[in-house]
């Protein structure tokens, strides 16, 4: 069966000002907490445990009405991702999901939380994007070290 020979792990970077987190991204200025950055490698499950690939996709963070969001200077402080490197390497979140998929091979997706909300649920509500990957297909980190 596809995908049991390795693991995803990764990690979204969403958008964020300051105090927002505080404000649950509920204040007058806040941007939705959409995704501008998937990361994740590809741990191999047999053997050692190998670090065998890594995946980076900067995505064009659009707001409800379709217009690109810019980026704030504290997202940026925060994760070092800039307006200059979302207008150079930026696709659009349908094309994210696509190549993130394609990425796993089938294999299970897991995040240190529940980074899939803000990926599936919100992200993808947000833009308009149907999304591509099912939520069964994700897990929390934090149950797998809970487990050992």
């Amino acid at each position: 069966m596809a995908g049991l020979d390795s693991a995803i792990i990764f990690d979204c970077e969403y958008l964020v000002v300051p105090d927002a987190p505080r404000r649950f991204w509920c204040g007058p200025y806040d941007p939705d907490p959409v995704v501008a950055q998937i990361g994740a490698v590809r741990l191999a499950l047999e053997g050692d445990f190998e670090l065998e690939e890594t995946f980076t996709s900067y995505i064009n963070p659009v707001d409800r009405t379709g217009t690109a969001y810019r980026i704030d200077p504290f997202f940026t402080d925060l994760t070092g991702i800039t307006q200059a490197t979302i207008d150079q390497q930026g696709v659009p979140l349908s094309d994210a999901l696509a190549a993130f998929d394609a990425f796993s091979r089938g294999a299970r997706f897991w995040s240190w939380g529940k980074d899939e909300l803000n990926l599936l649920a919100i992200s993808t509500y947000v833009a308009s994007v149907p999304p591509s990957i099912p939520p069964t297909r994700f897990g929390n980190a934090c149950s797998l070290f809970a487990r050992c």
